[in-house]
């Protein structure tokens, strides 16, 4: 239990970091460009939808690129080599390394060469392209909420 504790206060630690890192970028990117002022609080949370999305595609296409494109190889492998039995158990095996998300070190040790398949990236930082998208959600949120605040209060 004490380990799980550890790695999501880790988690939330390294996420609150980059949602800074990305705030900075963002803040620099409106000082740059002069675009219009969005509050800090409406920055952060659109941050935090945009990189837990971003987070999410990744996880999938990890996934997906461990399944559809490890896997069979390092089936084929293994089996080659001989040393986890038959097919069957080297799936056993392949199903068990999965879980516990050592595909690619379990890729090194039978030396599969992966320059022609790397592994999905992600980049920490932001692209123009996305600060725009953010800029502008935000402006419109903030419009959105203002006017709703004027009507309410009318």
């Amino acid at each position: 239990m004490i380990r799980a504790q550890r790695h999501w206060r880790e988690r939330a630690i390294s996420t609150k970091a980059h949602l800074d890192l990305c705030l900075m970028q963002w803040n620099k990117w409106k000082v740059d460009t002069e675009a219009e002022g969005v509050s800090e609080r409406k920055q952060r949370q659109l941050l935090a939808d945009h990189l837990r999305s971003r987070r999410q595609a990744h996880v999938l296409k990890t996934v997906a690129y461990e399944k559809y494109d490890l896997k069979p190889l390092l089936t084929e492998a293994a089996t080659s080599k001989g040393d986890r039995g038959d097919r069957k158990k080297v799936r056993e095996f392949l199903d068990m390394v999965q879980r516990r998300g050592d595909m690619l070190a379990v890729a090194a040790e039978y030396d599969l060469s992966l320059a022609n398949m790397p592994p999905p990236t992600t980049s920490r930082l932001l692209p123009e392209t996305d600060l725009r998208t953010l800029q502008e959600l935000g402006v419109g949120q903030m419009e959105a909420e203002l006017v709703a605040l004027l009507r309410g209060a009318v």
